[in-house]
């Protein structure tokens, strides 16, 4: 992972980005976002909200309930399925901040075993617990989230209430089958995510390299959403929304409906995540083990 020179304000608009076949997320510093850009539009969901999910069933109540358990995540370094519950937890003190790198707390504190797609070799390697209860399960940024934590026997699964409510209509789970565990403790039915959640992260961002001319840009832009707004109205022509060839959020999250413009300045949701949840969570103070 690259973190570019500059503050973490510039960098947080690249972030999710999907790389290769694996999906894995980088921080590159010769991409930036397309100004006054595009991003993912989730139907009627107003923000994007990080979310714990635990079965109706479960005797989980708050974060240091969780020690010792199983844990599904939606992806390495995804911003609600990563970021997000490592956030709270170094904020909690449940894994030492002075430990790098993090995923070893991670792995320490979910000592039951956890799936977390998108790991590299060295993390593999290092932490092979962090894909104990994976079962095949290898994609990012899909449902698998939730199957995970019905299949894979776990105790909790960090993902985006916009994947929750996506599972419930494909019959994952029924809506009375799960809960939020919240972020201060407590829980929460899974329609009351605006109360209950891990905090807001940004949507997902289209991003090209910064050697692009303004007028190059404008040509993108213009080009995506001009594509974005015909595929979404005829689907029979091209599926650009929603699963493909039976392969889910191949290019964008399967909610999502269309895109968007992007102020040319960070949002305030942006700045926010990068100066808390991101910034702890890159940045590790203490020596590697």
């Amino acid at each position: 992972m690259h973190l570019p020179n500059g503050s973490l304000n510039a960098t947080l608009r690249v972030f999710g980005i999907r790389t290769g076949d694996r999906g894995n997320h980088v921080l590159l510093d010769f991409l930036t976002p397309l100004p006054a850009g595009n991003l993912e539009k989730y139907g009627n969901e107003k923000d994007l909200l990080a979310v714990a999910v635990v079965k109706k069933d479960s005797k989980v109540q708050n974060f240091e309930d969780l020690r010792g358990l199983k844990s599904c995540h939606s992806g390495y370094m995804d911003s609600s399925g990563w970021v997000a519950p490592v956030y709270h937890l170094l904020e909690k003190g449940l894994i030492k901040n002075d430990v790098c790198p993090y995923y070893k707390g991670v792995e320490q504190f979910f000592s039951g075993g956890s799936c977390v797609p998108g790991l590299e070799e060295k993390e593999k390697s290092e932490s092979p617990s962090l894909e104990k209860i994976c079962h095949n399960i290898t994609t990012i940024f899909a449902t698998n989230t939730l199957q995970c934590l019905k299949m894979g026997d776990a105790d909790v699964a960090f993902t985006n209430q916009v994947k929750v409510n996506e599972a419930i209509e494909e019959g994952i789970f029924k809506v009375d089958e799960i809960e939020f565990l919240c972020s201060k403790g407590g829980r929460a039915p899974v329609s009351k995510a605006a109360d209950c959640n891990l905090g807001v992260v940004p949507p997902h961002m289209v991003v090209t390299s910064n050697s692009k001319s303004n007028m190059e840009i404008d040509i993108i832009k213009h080009a995506i959403i001009t594509a974005a707004d015909l595929f979404s109205k005829k689907p029979e022509i091209f599926k650009l929304f929603g699963s493909f060839m039976g392969k889910p959020d191949v290019l964008f999250l399967n909610p999502a409906t269309g895109v968007e413009s992007l102020p040319d300045q960070a949002t305030d949701v942006e700045t926010n995540f990068s100066n808390n949840m991101l910034s702890k969570v890159m940045y590790c103070s203490g020596k590697a083990n």
